[in-house]
């Protein structure tokens, strides 16, 4: 065969699987047919190739359910395989594999079972049991074993199978990049779904089966940040310093990427600017690699193996509880899809709570579907900030582009990230803010709706307290559209709130608590204070206000950062000054607010910013495709044919970019104009904090607006500042929900620091700050958006 032929049928596969991917099943068929045809020609049927071209449509039309077209056609291929390469190989136990879950899928449990069992023995032998491939043939069998009522023999061979993913997370964590980790945690979340699946459904009542659970969500969650952290902890806390250029390197290299991406095209174009993005991308990816591969502490499978509920347990202070939240999609085990029953049913939430020194007494309860509570949490938010339209604050830019205005042109339709910003921050003659005002009016806010806010805290909370007894303090570690509440602002019908009875503090993963308490042997640097930036620094005066009637938020392709700006906020110069008086040192306000010099300040002990924030809301994502291509890539054969190239991740834009801080000189450079150049761009983002050191900072307070959000990635977290601080270092962060008012703020800020100073745990701290501000100012608008997230322990005595 010429080797133009071969890079034909190359490329129709590639096209095959990137059409099913989309779930384009009937568009796929052509490249896929002519791609057998192809092999059919040149090879022969009795070619390896050939009968990869016939599973691949074999796939299409079970996909499509044309069960019985596809059936030969898996028998064919299964066939071929096995006279071309032997009963012993591992592409033959695939296709095995392929046929079983066609019958599995039509509902044939009989024929089925045999095949599942044949290539399970197949992988034994050939791959051996610490493959992947062979946990998923283990996960296969073990589905078909629920299906057929046999709960208690699938167990052991899901908890197996869990144990395989384990030391396989741990591989790739100390060979790949950060996006190769992303891919391939995306493939195994859904064996975490389908285990939790098994024991929510089948063996809600079994104590042993509600521990294995548990303690695989500790495992799993938040995994991605843990690699992280476990790299940041290795480099900066000076065990290789051999590496530590490297890793300067790749935090100015991350630095160049998100700096490129905020300020888009220029003259180059779009296709060069693309280009220069995707070769850095690479870069960056190699560097990556390279690091981890020097780091043994990136294998992660030693610490997996500590991270049970026995220390969870005896880490927890007395009289405390760990709340560990789980969003996860349900496998339906009895669906047979030729009946046109679906296998995935609607996300559901569970909870996990555990008790001081009661390792053997995990509760699960189930908190019902997740699209209802997270429309609860939404009317919630709404009704407790007045809804987006009715209460602006000073510490948020506002504006957006209207929801119906036509977007016919395509030359001026916004792309990218800035087109995005565009919509977000106000324009220049907008850029009057509360603080001009003076104080945000009570009455002007709305009055909250307590029946929203009872109705989230009966969905959520109430089912919960019977597991808590009499536990009054709370580690919530949140998941899913949870991690924009506040739990502390639940209400009751009698007025009350969750924050008159109970003490909460919040966490990332569980697992965090085992990490609290540990001193560093490093000394911190002495306390920054950021606040009142010079937004203005630098900017010449020639520059015109937009016309008047420009429709709002559209640009051209030019990415024109006129229209953008942050108006100043002259009052949290006060709030500045008070800290660092109570703190000791010297604030950085006005033009000292650089983002050059902030990025360079190692390990403040405390880190306190007094700006704008800002958030923009998370991309729309097919909440299926992740689950299509994973599908792909097995069926058609690629999931097992190794390569770290097969974990590429998904060509997202960077979310970390979403969220951020403003600093001194950001109008100068929205402006099109050069700021000094320690104020770089004036942009804090998120993706700039992954790059400072703060391996001994004990605090970071984001009093600004809405820092505590980002996009919520299931199992994972948010990302944008919440994640971004932990895994720069912080010990503990303090940070916001929703758009918060301005003076109310700086009273809550030196209530706060005057407490903690006194050496009041910071999570107390924080609580005792807000309820002094809710005794002037009862409704929770004004003192309920900040949480306390991570070590809630006094500051040290340093």
């Amino acid at each position: 065969m010429s080797e133009d032929i071969e890079q034909q049928i190359l490329k129709l596969n590639q096209d095959v699987v990137k059409l099913y991917q989309q779930g384009r099943y009937e568009e796929a068929l052509q490249p896929a047919s002519h791609a057998r045809d192809l092999s059919f020609q040149y090879l022969g049927n009795d070619h390896p190739d050939f009968a990869q071209s016939l599973n691949n449509l074999a796939v299409l039309y079970k996909s499509m359910g044309n069960y019985t077209q596809a059936e030969p056609l898996y028998k064919k291929a299964t066939e071929i395989w096995r006279k071309a390469l032997g009963e012993e190989h591992p592409s033959f136990a695939t296709s095995l594999n392929n046929l079983a879950d066609l019958y599995k899928s039509m509902g044939n449990y009989t024929q089925s079972e045999p095949l599942y069992k044949k290539a399970i023995e197949i992988k034994r032998k050939a791959l051996g049991e610490d493959h992947p491939s062979f946990a998923a043939s283990l996960n296969n069998i073990a589905l078909l074993y629920i299906a057929t009522d046999l709960e208690t023999d699938a167990l052991p061979l899901m908890e197996q199978a869990a144990s395989i993913d384990d030391r396989m997370i741990g591989q790739v964590f100390s060979i790949g990049s950060e996006s190769q980790r992303t891919a391939y945690l995306n493939k195994v979340r859904v064996n975490l779904e389908l285990f939790i699946s098994l024991i929510s459904q089948h063996l809600s009542l079994s104590r042993a089966a509600i521990n294995s659970a548990f303690e695989l969500v500790l495992r799993r969650k938040a995994i991605g940040a843990e690699a992280l952290v476990a790299q940041r902890d290795a480099v900066l806390g000076g065990r290789y310093p051999e590496l530590e250029p490297k890793l300067k390197d790749l935090i100015n290299l991350r630095m160049q990427i998100a700096q490129k991406t905020l300020a888009g095209p220029g003259q180059e174009g779009l296709a060069e600017h693309q280009k220069t993005l995707s070769i850095w991308n690479k870069q960056k990816e190699n560097l990556e690699a390279e690091l981890v591969r020097q780091i043994p502490e990136m294998n992660l499978e030693q610490k997996l193996k500590q991270i049970d509920r026995q220390a969870i347990a005896s880490t927890l202070p007395e009289g405390a509880a760990l709340i560990e939240f789980v969003h996860f999609n349900v496998f339906d085990f009895k669906a047979v899809p030729a009946k046109g029953e679906s296998k995935w049913k609607p996300a559901r939430y569970l909870a996990f709570v555990i008790l001081a020194g009661e390792p053997d007494n995990v509760q699960m309860i189930d908190l019902g579907e997740a699209i209802f509570t997270d429309k609860r949490i939404a009317r919630f938010r709404d009704s407790v900030t007045g809804g987006p339209e009715d209460v602006h604050s000073d510490r948020a830019a506002t504006g957006s582009l209207p929801a119906d205005e036509p977007m016919t042109d395509q030359s001026t339709r916004p792309t990218g990230l800035f087109s995005r910003l565009l919509g977000y921050f106000k324009r220049p003659e907008q850029a009057e803010t509360m603080r001009d005002l003076g104080v945000v009016p009570e009455e002007s806010v709305q009055v909250p709706d307590n029946e929203k806010g009872v109705k989230l805290r009966e969905a959520i909370f109430d089912k919960l307290k019977p597991a808590l007894g009499k536990c009054k303090h709370l580690f919530i570690s949140p998941d899913g559209e949870l991690n924009r509440v506040p739990f502390e602002v639940l209400p009751n019908e009698t007025g009350r709130f969750l924050i008159d009875d109970y003490h909460i503090s919040y966490l990332g993963a569980g697992r965090d608590i085992l990490r609290f308490g540990t001193e560093s042997t490093a000394q911190p640097a002495g306390s920054l204070i950021i606040a009142d930036p010079d937004f203005d620094l630098g900017l010449k005066k020639s520059w015109r206000l937009p016309q008047k009637g420009r429709p709002y938020g559209r640009q051209s392709r030019d990415l024109d950062r006129s229209s953008l700006h942050f108006g100043s906020l002259p009052g949290t110069r006060e709030e500045g000054i008070s800290v660092s008086n109570m703190l000791g040192v010297k604030p950085w306000l006005k033009g000292n607010a650089l983002e050059g010099w902030i990025k360079k300040y190692r390990s403040p002990r405390i880190l306190h910013f007094a700006t704008h924030g800002f958030f923009i809301e998370d991309q729309e994502r097919d909440p299926n495709k992740e689950k299509r291509e994973l599908d792909a890539l097995g069926a058609m054969g690629f999931a097992e044919s190794g390569g770290m190239g097969r974990l590429s991740g998904l060509n997202l834009e960077n979310p970390l970019l979403r969220s951020g801080l403003a600093l001194a000189g950001v109008n100068t450079w929205l402006k099109g104009q050069s700021p000094p150049s320690d104020a770089e761009d004036g942009l804090l983002t998120a993706e700039d904090v992954t790059g400072m050191d703060l391996l001994d900072t004990e605090l970071v307070v984001l009093s600004a607006c809405e820092t505590g959000l980002g996009e919520v990635r299931t199992g994972e977290g948010v990302f944008g500042l919440r994640r971004s601080f932990v895994l720069a270092g912080a010990d503990t962060l303090v940070m916001s929900l929703w758009k918060v008012p301005d003076q109310q703020t700086r009273e809550l800020m030196e209530e706060f620091y005057s407490r903690i100073l006194t050496g009041e745990p910071r999570a107390k701290a924080l609580k005792n700050a807000q309820m002094s501000i809710r005794s002037k100012h009862p409704h929770p608008f004004f003192w309920g958006a900040f949480i306390c997230q991570g070590d809630p322990s006094p500051l040290s005595s340093g």
